[in-house]
């Protein structure tokens, strides 16, 4: 190491060695594991199975009996994270850009890069600015000890310390491939979205391992500015292209970083009763009780308590849509704003500031539409159409009947609100918990189901619902 010093010190200034004698003063620092104050509580260091068992995504899940997601029901509003995903699952793009954009030289240190940490200190001390050389390791020590996350935007040098024996610590006792996959799903890339499943799936719409070229250097430039503007992302994501010496058309990928940064991200609809009821996807929920049968249809509704059902060829095909009296269940998703946000957004005609629940429809080729939808105290139903029978132009349920429901609405409501009816006794209603969300179950004969299984907190479970 003295070598060293005396070769850059006669092919530099003074300034650089001083920044190699800091580097060296912070390897003897972090080696000793000594400090001149009374060092940061910072705890143990984890096991890469205990950081990966503690790992909790912020929706639960609801399984059929095959495993499959029915619906995701979102419970922590502090964050976005999915399931956690092995490194085996992510695009070797995105582990290339990654790698290439934040820590060079991660195959090849210990945990520090005291290269890039000896240019910090030289720009240090001629700018000013210590701030960079934070390696992936570093930066996953930061993220499993909140106690060294930066105050005031920046960290102190004693945080400084504790970080490099952390990450000197890690690199002792988890494989190189831990920490990347750790990291990667650990990380933020931009707003709410921690982890790559969250990142992936909001932006692009797509699974991890399914990430291209263009869209892994994009992800790879949001690390260091999560929230920066498109036209710097886009610029950062060329420059990072150019040093991975991919071949890329600038057009093309500032294209593509404003098609995925620009405005509020949106994970793709999962398969659920509620979301396509409520979003007037009714194709879906038709097929498939075509693949069921409405006679075995109705007879499970039989099972699960529903009196005075008539015979299923009555009700035929609409009873996917709720004709079986479902009464108080199609009111409850109706009213559910989140259900229908895939296709009509959050805030549309059909959002009200009191409680309702409401449908459209549009008839085939836009010969009218209608909107029908009821209060606690009031039904209105609006049609919109001609009289002669012809088509409109380009005018559905949403955009031609259902501005004029909500005005009527929101009229008959001008003094008076509208609370949800209570439930039926065949509905059970669970308290939620701390960190659980709340489990509407269905009873038969008014007592409720043995068991359902459901995903809470990453892990699948079967909840017995007599507890």
């Amino acid at each position: 190491m003295m070598t060293i010093l005396l070769n850059i010190a006669k092919k530099r200034s003074w300034v650089i060695w001083l920044a190699a004698i800091v580097s060296l003063v912070l390897m003897t620092l972090a080696s000793m594991g000594r400090l001149f104050w009374k060092p940061l509580r910072v705890g143990p260091v984890p096991t890469f199975a205990e950081v990966r068992g503690q790992h909790r995504r912020t929706d639960a899940v609801l399984l059929d009996r095959h495993g499959e997601v029915l619906h995701r029901l979102r419970i922590d509003p502090r964050g976005r994270r999915l399931a956690w995903t092995p490194l085996e699952a992510i695009s070797p793009a995105l582990v290339t850009a990654v790698v290439q954009a934040e820590d060079r030289r991660f195959n090849q240190h210990g945990g520090v890069d005291w290269q890039a940490l000896a240019a910090v200190a030289l720009r240090g001390a001629q700018a000013g600015s210590w701030r960079g050389a934070s390696t992936l390791t570093m930066q996953l020590a930061s993220r499993l000890d909140p106690q060294l996350e930066p105050r005031r935007r920046r960290r102190t040098l004693e945080q400084k310390f504790q970080q490099i024996r952390m990450a000197i610590e890690l690199e002792k006792r988890w494989s190189k491939a831990e920490i990347l996959e750790a990291y990667l799903n650990l990380v933020t890339f931009r707003g709410e979205l921690q982890g790559i499943a969250a990142a992936s799936l909001g932006l692009f719409g797509k699974q991890p391992h399914g990430l291209s070229p263009l869209e892994s250097l994009i992800l790879a430039v949001l690390l260091r500015s999560p929230n920066a503007r498109p036209k710097n992302i886009a610029s950062r994501a060329v420059g990072l292209a150019r040093s991975l010496n991919w071949e890329i058309i600038p057009t093309t990928i500032e294209g593509l970083v404003n098609e995925s940064t620009r405005g509020p991200y949106r994970m793709p609809l999962e398969a659920a009763w509620a979301p396509h009821l409520a979003s007037s996807l009714n194709i879906p929920a038709v097929k498939t009780l075509n693949l069921v049968g409405v006679e075995p249809f109705v007879r499970e509704l039989r099972l699960l308590g529903f009196r005075d059902l008539k015979a299923a060829d009555y009700y035929g095909p609409s009873s996917a849509l709720g004709a079986a009296d479902v009464a108080f269940l199609l009111g409850d998703i109706l009213s559910d704003r989140e259900s229908r946000s895939g296709t009509f957004s959050l805030e549309s005609p059909l959002a009200t500031r009191f409680w309702t629940a409401v449908k459209t429809g549009t008839s085939k080729d836009m010969r009218d539409n209608w909107c029908v939808g009821y209060s606690s105290r009031y039904t209105v139903g609006v049609w919109v159409g001609n009289f002669s029978g012809e088509p409109m132009w380009n005018v559905l349920g949403i955009t031609g009947a259902a501005p004029i429901w909500v005005e009527i609405m929101n009229w008959l409501h001008r003094n008076q609100s509208s609370r949800q009816p209570s439930p039926p006794e065949a509905i059970q209603f669970r308290t939620p918990q701390p960190g659980m969300h709340s489990l509407r179950l269905l009873t038969a004969s008014g007592e409720t189901v043995d068991t359902v299984r459901f995903v809470v907190r990453g892990k699948v479970e079967t909840l017995s619902t007599h507890q």
